[in-house]
């Protein structure tokens, strides 16, 4: 199930689903009986209706209230806890990948991260096989940098150019993740994602650079290393900038190269940690996709 790619993550370990289904149904019970002892208006008026028809309205109000209560009780739910209750019982499953929740987990998640829009699914997430909207298509090829123009096309040629754009996430193969919701799987491919230690291109282009020399941070602004690889230093000049050994090294025209570091915390990175000169990323909001 989906839980190992969290358990490969550190996010949940293995516990006893039996105890946490226990509490559940009491909080559910306990619910259900609050919400039965209140007077309740009529929901049928229909005086020729059958018995079959009666039978059916109620069957598909008791059907939507438990479900909506489900979805109250999981709101209060971490992701690790989510993804053991969808272990608990298939007729659970589909609750516990609601949209909304992990929409919501996501945007919980993500706040404070770089380079992480909270409100937009992740930029190197596998969504093959799922619904997406023009809109978040569109969203995604933009953040990935694919195709200058999107207007015109189809809907089918944004969501094939989206496929065909897909970026490689360590630990995943060249299958998408079996979730069936686009924002649960957009949470998973973060937290796997979140674990790599090379930087691309796109993401040293993205940023800004605070350079901190000699535990000192520098006077002269915020730098930017060009996506055409041009560096304009403040000291120097114009200069180039290029990556080594797949994006785990930087280095400056001249200069000795500078390891890569991913700071755990921002999903930020370093270069040249714990060195004389080290250059930390800063989201920008104008930079901000």
């Amino acid at each position: 199930g989906t839980s190992g790619y969290f358990r490969a993550c550190g996010l949940i370990r293995r516990s006893d689903l039996s105890g946490m289904w226990q509490l559940l149904r009491r909080f559910l019970q306990r619910l259900l009986h609050q919400w039965l002892r209140r007077p309740q208006p009529p929901i049928y008026k229909a005086t020729a209706a059958s018995s079959t028809e009666l039978s059916l309205l109620a069957s598909n109000t008791e059907s939507r209230l438990l479900g909506e209560t489900w979805l109250l009780v999981f709101s209060f739910l971490t992701s690790p806890e989510l993804c053991r209750a969808a272990e608990l019982q298939a007729a659970l499953r589909p609750l516990a990948t609601h949209e909304d929740l992990w929409q919501h987990l996501c945007e919980l998640r993500w706040r404070g991260k770089q380079f992480m829009p909270p409100t937009d699914l992740f930029r190197n997430g596998d969504y093959r096989g799922l619904q997406l909207t023009v809109a978040e298509c569109k969203s995604l090829l933009r953040r990935r940098e694919v195709g200058s123009s999107l207007s015109g096309m189809e809907k089918s040629e944004v969501l094939q150019a989206v496929h065909r754009s897909n970026p490689h996430v360590p630990g995943v193969g060249p299958e998408p993740l079996p979730i069936p919701s686009k924002w649960k799987r957009s949470y998973v491919y973060a937290e796997l994602d979140s674990k790599r230690p090379n930087i691309t291109q796109q993401e040293v282009a993205h940023f800004r650079w605070q350079l901190i020399y000699h535990g000192r941070p520098s006077s002269m602004g915020y730098r930017h290393f060009q996506k055409n690889g041009l560096f304009v230093s403040p000291h120097f000049g114009e200069t180039r900038w290029f990556l080594e050994q797949e994006g785990r090294l930087f280095t400056l025209e001249g200069m000795a190269p500078l390891q890569v570091h991913r700071e755990p915390e921002t999903w930020g990175w370093v270069l040249g940690a714990s060195t004389s000169t080290e250059y930390h990323s800063v989201e920008i909001e104008s930079t901000a996709f």
